[in-house]
């Protein structure tokens, strides 16, 4: 009987801990996985604007070049500086988001297992305990 209470005891806190590693995972999970999203929306952002630095400002810094040689090489180095921090920002973002992913995944393999203790384990080891009782109770008797 002192056995069988420490089996339904022991099935009772592993149903417990991973339903807390379910719940700390898919939030951790989802919690990387919306930072990678903004780093990738960030790098997007950053792309967009060295866009418009090749696209616009460069043709209209090197109409100017006769002028002012300085515009141009301030331009220059706006587009590489923006071009590095696109690709930073890219790689991070795609970073967190796989980390974000893999987080959800651990999360979902812990509510998995929470699922077979509490659909399989604990149910046996009460039912076991139910019958250690009533085999107490007869020897008992």
């Amino acid at each position: 009987n002192l056995e069988n209470h420490a089996e339904v005891e022991a099935t009772t806190q592993a149903a417990a801990e991973l339903g807390r590693r379910a719940v700390a995972g898919a939030s951790g999970g989802a919690t990387a996985d919306s930072e990678g999203h903004t780093e990738t929306a960030a790098a997007s952002e950053v792309a967009t604007q060295l866009d418009h630095v090749t696209a616009v400002a460069a043709p209209q810094a090197n109409a100017a070049n006769l002028e002012n040689h300085a515009e141009v090489e301030a331009t220059t180095q706006a587009a590489a500086e923006l071009g590095r921090r696109a690709v930073a920002g890219a790689s991070g973002g795609a970073t967190a988001d796989s980390e974000g992913h893999t987080e959800i995944a651990a999360a979902s393999e812990a509510a998995t297992q929470l699922d077979h203790v509490t659909a399989v384990a604990a149910p046996q080891a009460n039912a076991a305990n139910l019958e250690n009782h009533a085999e107490v109770e007869a020897t008992t008797q």
